[in-house]
């Protein structure tokens, strides 16, 4: 494929017969292979699974049936849902003794039902209690763009499997920020939806009444046609709200008018510029001038931790005393102090709760969306010690949810929205009020605004992005072997078909996609072998690129050089310029 479509483009595909589930999954296997030895997303890939999954949409395709909404799409899971045949590890060893789940997570079937497929179980924190995802037994994920920083956590396995696009998107699960963390660190979009909105049924617990399950995905519309797919009532979770589901991808691209506020205070001052820049970027495209202030915050923060620590420590209570020596370290130093915790402090922070959640769901008779930043900066570096907040040095592990904690506890649906304004993205939460559905909008408003405006301000360009590395890489294999092949109409279709397209070789200099198309015809013996000594490509944003390489033909006393410009079109990647140097016949 010449790019990574979007998820319903993708499944329209393959509704239609235009593209195989099969060859689909295919290539995402092939991208996992190449990418995810440096990534580290996935604990287990399932690759036999996926073919199976894969071969039976394009079955259902054949025999005139209609696989489903997500046909063929390929996603990846948390480490802490359900998979049939799989102990359910949740990112420690403690969990290896336990039975193999008898059947998916319910989440899992509603998308298999819906036609996608499960392409593994993917990377967290231990017990998904941290933002790093630095795993004490299974190693760090590393963040697709740029390999030294963190992804986020503690779902950043998949996270990063979204923003490489080894999968078209994942599940993870969002106790303190687990979605939002990692979706702003990894430049992808995160939703926790409405605490209750959608059931954990088939999931290891964290804290019982914080635990969310939300989708991550590249853009606004997929996240909502994946959220479409998971709607629902489960009986087997008793805190599932029981209401029928309300699709709601057919209003995503309609245009946001609601009233927007932007939470100052502790949401202000304690994020770095990159943050703040971020958060004024979304308020101007979304309209919003107002500030809205709560009081208790740090309070809220603090009741969040205590109700985090005491639940952790009471679920792994029996397995801390019976194995403490199998926990990460750290995680067990926490879930020991939690269980340590007096019950009077339980129920000071629950009290705290209630009458937080009452203050901010009064904003909501003013507003009827909140801007936050979801980090306090960018991803910081894998084991790096501290953040620089507020002119201090703090912990980073203790303090990344700084932003999203305040807000995790009181249940509401938030999207994280990424925006791109410096080296590495960032987050801004899009909080909305119990049950609403304009978060999704206004966040893809929100990021093709600040899409636009960044880019016309002269932003930091993101070099060797994952995803268009990763198709770059894909398109040039694909000239080089219609070059092998002398498939003419192959060549002619990686070409720009413009009159401003170049090709400089020794004693041609050909203009235009009519005369290099004509030197091609014309070319004795048709396209040289030839073999690939070195290749360099380098992607500059998500649009342009280069493709240089160094190759010997055969017999010839010298190696050649070729140095191509590509662009991204609609239709795909395309040579616009191209120069050969150093062999007396052209390639």
């Amino acid at each position: 494929m010449s790019k990574l479509a979007g998820i319903v483009e993708t499944a329209r595909d393959v509704r239609a017969g235009r593209l195989s589930a099969l060859a689909l999954v295919e290539s995402r296997l092939a991208r996992i292979e190449a990418l995810d030895p440096s990534l580290n997303c996935f604990t287990e890939v399932l690759a036999d699974r996926a073919r199976r999954e894969a071969a039976a949409v394009d079955a259902l395709v054949k025999a005139g049936k209609d696989p489903g909404p997500l046909a063929g799409v390929p996603f990846g899971v948390k480490d802490n849902y359900d998979v049939a045949g799989r102990v359910t590890t949740a990112g420690s060893i403690v969990n290896r003794g336990l039975a193999p789940a008898r059947e998916d997570a319910v989440l899992i079937r509603r998308l298999t039902r819906a036609g996608a497929v499960l392409l593994g179980t993917q990377n967290m924190d231990e017990f998904a209690y941290g933002f790093t995802t630095e795993n004490h037994h299974y190693g760090p994920t590393r963040n697709p763009l740029d390999t030294a920083r963190s992804a986020g956590g503690s779902s950043g396995g998949s996270a990063a499997s979204v923003a490489a696009g080894m999968v078209d998107f994942s599940l993870g699960t969002d106790t303190n920020g687990s979605i939002r963390v990692p979706a702003s660190f990894s430049g992808v979009f995160g939703l926790k939806p409405t605490f209750g909105r959608l059931p954990r049924s088939g999931t290891f617990p964290f804290v019982h009444d914080l635990d969310h399950l939300g989708p991550f995905a590249r853009n606004a519309a997929d996240l909502t046609a994946v959220y479409d797919a998971i709607q629902g009532h489960d009986g087997d979770d008793l805190a599932c709200a029981d209401i029928p589901p309300e699709p709601a991808l057919s209003s995503a691209d309609q245009p946001f008018t609601g009233r927007v506020g932007v939470l100052g205070g502790w949401f202000d001052e304690l994020a770095d510029d990159q943050g703040r820049a971020a958060v004024a970027m979304t308020a101007d495209a979304l309209g919003a001038t107002d500030r809205v202030e709560f009081a208790g915050v740090a309070q809220a923060r603090a009741a969040a931790f205590i109700l985090t620590c005491a639940s952790g420590g009471n679920l792994h209570f029996d397995a801390l005393a019976a194995r403490a020596e199998e926990f990460d370290p750290a995680t067990r130093d926490r879930l020991i102090a939690g269980a340590l915790i007096p019950a009077h402090y339980v129920l000071q922070a629950q009290r705290f709760r209630t009458m937080f959640r009452e203050q901010v769901l009064a904003a909501f008779a003013r507003y009827d969306l909140l801007l936050a930043p979801a980090t306090p900066c960018s991803a910081p570096e894998l084991g790096q010690p501290t953040i620089h907040v507020a002119g201090e040095d703090i912990p980073t592990r203790a303090n990344i949810g700084l932003l999203t904690q305040p807000l995790s506890f009181i249940g509401l649906p938030i999207v994280a929205v990424p925006v791109r304004n410096g080296s590495m993205p960032i987050g801004v939460q899009i909080i909305a009020p119990p049950l609403a559905r304009g978060a999704g909008a206004a966040g893809g408003r929100a990021s093709r605004t600040c899409r636009r405006r960044a880019r016309s301000r002269g932003a930091a360009v993101i070099v060797n992005d994952p995803i268009a590395l990763a198709e770059m890489e894909e398109a040039f294999a694909a000239y080089e072997k219609a070059l092998m092949d002398n498939d003419l109409d192959a060549l002619d279709a990686l070409f720009w078909p413009s009159p401003l397209t170049v090709r400089i070789g020794p004693g041609q200099n050909l203009y235009g996609i009519e005369a290099i198309q004509a030197f091609r015809q014309n070319r004795v013996g048709g396209s040289p072998q030839r073999e690939l000594l070195k290749v360099v490509i380098t992607t500059f944003g998500r649009d342009f690129a280069t493709a240089n390489c160094e190759f010997q033909r055969a017999g010839a006393p010298r190696p050649g050089r070729q140095s191509q410009t590509w662009a991204r079109f609609s239709e795909g990647w395309r040579v616009v310029s191209a120069h050969i140097s150093m062999l007396g016949e052209g390639s």
